[in-house]
C-alpha cells in the first residue's frame, strides 16, 4: 500500500537523482567529504548530547546554492532517521522548508511528513479521513497531499478496519481498475487482508493479527490458497514483507513458522506423488521458496538484534 504514497515515491527519486551544478561536475570525493563532515558533527553531537550541533552543520547544506548539497543534506536526514526522535527529525524537516520554501523538494518533505503523522495518527482519526476520502472520492491530509478513495480503502484494510467492507465491495470495479497492472484483483486481495487483521488496534497490531491468523489456519487450506488464488498469496507476501523487513520480531516470528510448517507439508506432497508447482507472478518462483527466503533471512536479523540489545542492557 505504500505504494500509493506518491510524495514520498517523488521525494526519494529526487534524492536519489542528484542535480549537477550549473558550473560543471563536482570534484571526484567532494560529495563523500562533505557527508563525512555531517557524520562527524552527528556523532559528536550524540557524544555530547547537544544535537545543535549537527543542525548547524546540516544548516550549510540548506542553506546552499549548490542543489546537490541541498539534495545531500536531505539524503542524510532520511538515512538517519531511526536516529533521530521525532523533535529533532521535525526540527530539520522545518529548516530545510525555511530555508527553502521555493525548492521544489520542500513539497517533498512537506508531504513525507503529512504521511508520517497520518501513519502514526490513531485509528480513530484516520477512519475520519478514509470516510471522508470514501464520501468525497479523496480527501486532503494536512492540505498538503491527497488520498483517494481506492487509496483510503487500501489503507483502511491494512488497519483492519471492518467498517470499510461494504466500502470495498461497492467500489471493488474502481479499485481494480486503478490497479488494473496486478496480476490479481486488487479489491479481492484487499478483502483477505482485511478479514486477517479485522479488529486491530493499531497498524502493528494488525500486522500481529494477520500474522497469528495464518498460523492459526490449516495447512492444507492455506497451501491450496497460497496455490490458487493469487489474491490471498499477494495479502500473504504482503504481510510477511511488513512483519519482516521491518523486524517486527513476534509477526516475522510467526511467518517463519508458517513457513516451516509448509516446508515440511510440501515434503510430504512430494513424497506422495508429483506434484504441480505454482509460480508466484512477480518474480516467477514457486511462493515456497519465496517465503522460506524472506523469513529465513529477517529470522536471523530479529535474533541478531535482540541478542545485541540483550548485550547493551545494564547489568
Amino acid at each position: 500500500m505504500t505504494r500509493w504514497l506518491l510524495s514520498w515515491v517523488a521525494l526519494a527519486s529526487f534524492l536519489a537523482a542528484g542535480v549537477m551544478q550549473a558550473d560543471g561536475p563536482a570534484p571526484e570525493n567532494y560529495f563523500d567529504s562533505r557527508w563525512a563532515e555531517v557524520e562527524k558533527a552527528f556523532q559528536a553531537s550524540k557524544e555530547s548530547r547537544e544535537f545543535s550541533r549537527a543542525k548547524e552543520e546540516l544548516r550549510k547544506f540548506f542553506s546552499s546554492e549548490s542543489q546537490d548539497l541541498k539534495d545531500l543534506g536531505l539524503r542524510w536526514v532520511y538515512f538517519h532517521k531511526a536516529d533521530l526522535n521525532d523533535r529533532e527529525l521535525e526540527g530539520l524537516e522545518d529548516l530545510f522548508i525555511q530555508l527553502n520554501s521555493a525548492n521544489s523538494l520542500s513539497y517533498g518533505v512537506r508531504s513525507t511528513r503529512a504521511w508520517r503523522h497520518f501513519d502514526n495518527a490513531p485509528m480513530e482519526q484516520k477512519a475520519v479521513l478514509y470516510r471522508r476520502a470514501v464520501s468525497n472520492e479523496k480527501a486532503v491530509i494536512e492540505g498538503v497531499v491527497e488520498m483517494p478513495r481506492q487509496a483510503a480503502l487500501g489503507l483502511a484494510a491494512l488497519d483492519g478496519l471492518e467498517e470499510f467492507r461494504p466500502f470495498i465491495e461497492q467500489y471493488r470495479e474502481e479499485i481494480d481498475r486503478a490497479y488494473s497492472a496486478d496480476p490479481y484483483r486488487r479489491s479481492e486481495k484487499l478483502l483477505w487482508i482485511l478479514k486477517l487483521r479485522a479488529d486491530a488496534r493499531d497498524r502493528a497490531d494488525a500486522v500481529r493479527l494477520h500474522a497469528a491468523r495464518l498460523v492459526e489456519m490449516e495447512d492444507e487450506r492455506l497451501a491450496r490458497l497460497m496455490d490458487g488464488d493469487p489474491a490471498f498469496r499477494e495479502a500473504t507476501m504482503n504481510v510477511l514483507q511488513s512483519a519482516c523487513e521491518k523486524r517486527l520480531a513476534e509477526p516475522c516470528l510467526d511467518m517463519g513458522r508458517v513457513a516451516l510448517r509448509q516446508s515440511k507439508l510440501r515434503e510430504q506432497q512430494v513424497k506422495a506423488g508429483p506434484r504441480k508447482q505454482v509460480a508466484i507472478p512477480e518474480n516467477g518462483s514457486d511462493w515456497l521458496e519465496g517465503l522460506r527466503g524472506l523469513t529465513g533471512a529477517a529470522r536471523v536479523k530479529v535474533e541478531r538484534e535482540r541478542m545485541e540489545a540483550s548485550t547493551k542492557q545494564p547489568q
